[in-house]
């Protein structure tokens, strides 16, 4: 009997048995099969795929490189790049204003004209938009789970990130919300990280759940993201490429050229000699957890069809070579990353050049919450660091 509800395979074991359930595990993606558009996608689409999602990692565990995971996904030596920039005078005041400024209130922001912010101030303002949760919700929190977060940094230095996660308790997750007609109504506050342990999260507890709304438009949360990236990278001169609102289609093609399905992306990092995407944007208005399964398959599809229409150069050139994809998520105010792992085998798949044997390997990192000064400057490393990856390897 096939499963009620979106099942997302984690192991080949895993896969094997729904497929079989599905009765399509002799099948390609290319077969006569209905297939849908990626954010319509269906189980045995999604199947078809063979995508395996490693279990959600919390992003303490790439920060702090916990069993090497920040070493799989990112060149040490990107990484100090990313980190002499953000030192550099061009960006280093107004990137620590901005820091700073998420432990302050709209209002005071507003009416300090986001001093000091910059080239950050839209970006602290927009983030704002997509972060709004009920009282009754901040209450509960301040209340019954008030954290014991270290202070907040106030270092002039953008510091790595190992010398600030010592000691932070990483026990949280959050999700949804309505954007305020007016930003300083008593029903809204906008969540701090004084109150919000929650930067490096896990699930929020059942009776806070339920207080988060969606934003009212997506398009809030996309622009929030947009400009984040695009404050961080404006400035950085030895990256040769662009963050992009282009809502770009990607289409996954059968041995004759016909299309197999599309998958349209939200936004990509773009390779400026040559157009390339070198990194997708996928946003939703609501928090990850209300529809997580159906979010990881319309992912899949993307990140596939990435794949089959822009495998990496190494691929060109070696039948043995093994690639890493990127993916920039956010869902409401928080933000996921996500490293997909594939080999040539899946290229061959995907291409319809040969039958199934590999498959992609989706790992995700996260939450980074918007309302949280130390989340932010962690991330900003990590996204500077894998965009001049992505540009040297794509």
């Amino acid at each position: 009997m096939a499963p009620k509800t979106p099942f997302v395979p984690h192991t080949i074991d895993s896969w094997k048995r729904t497929a079989r359930q599905l009765n399509i595990q002799d099948l390609s993606i290319h077969d006569d099969i209905p297939c849908n558009s990626g954010s319509q996608i269906g189980d045995a689409q999604f199947l078809l795929l063979r995508v395996l999602w490693t279990a959600g990692s919390l992003s303490i565990a790439l920060l702090s490189d916990n069993g090497g995971h920040r070493r799989q996904w990112i060149a040490e030596q990107y990484l100090e790049a990313a980190r002499f920039f953000l030192k550099s005078p061009r960006i280093a005041a107004p990137l620590e204003n901005y820091f700073l400024s998420t432990s302050k209130k709209p209002r005071a922001l507003r009416e300090e004209g986001y001093a000091g912010l910059e080239t950050f101030s839209l970006v602290r303002h927009h983030q704002i938009q997509s972060s709004w949760m009920e009282s009754s919700a901040r209450d509960c929190i301040t209340k019954n789970h008030r954290p014991t977060t270290p202070t907040p940094i106030r270092s002039k230095e953008v510091e790595p990130f190992e010398d600030m996660i010592g000691g932070l308790d990483i026990n949280h997750n959050s999700d949804t919300c309505e954007t305020p007609s007016d930003v300083d109504s008593p029903q809204f506050a906008p969540i701090t990280p004084i109150e919000y342990q929650y930067a490096f999260s896990s699930p929020l507890p059942g009776e806070l759940a339920d207080q988060f709304k969606a934003i009212q438009d997506e398009q809030i949360v996309n622009t929030a993201l947009i400009l984040y990236l695009d404050a961080l990278v404006i400035q950085c001169t030895s990256l040769q490429a662009d963050w992009t609102l282009h809502r770009r289609a990607f289409v996954a093609v059968d041995k004759d050229k016909n299309k197999t399905y599309e998958a349209r992306v939200d936004g990509y990092l773009r390779r400026r000699k040559d157009g390339q995407p070198l990194v997708i944007i996928e946003v939703k208005p609501y928090m990850r957890y209300k529809k997580r399964a159906d979010i990881r398959m319309q992912e899949s599809a993307q990140m596939a069809a990435w794949i089959s229409q822009h495998p990496p150069r190494r691929f060109q050139k070696t039948s043995g070579a093994e690639g890493t994809s990127r993916q920039v998520l956010s869902n409401r105010h928080q933000i996921y990353l996500t490293f997909a792992q594939f080999d040539a085998a899946y290229v061959d798949y995907i291409q319809h050049r040969a039958t199934g044997s590999s498959f992609l390997n989706m790992n995700e990192y996260g939450p980074f919450d918007v309302g949280n000064g130390i989340a932010m400057r962690s991330l900003a490393e990590l996204v500077l660091a894998f965009a001049l990856q992505a540009c040297d390897e794509m």
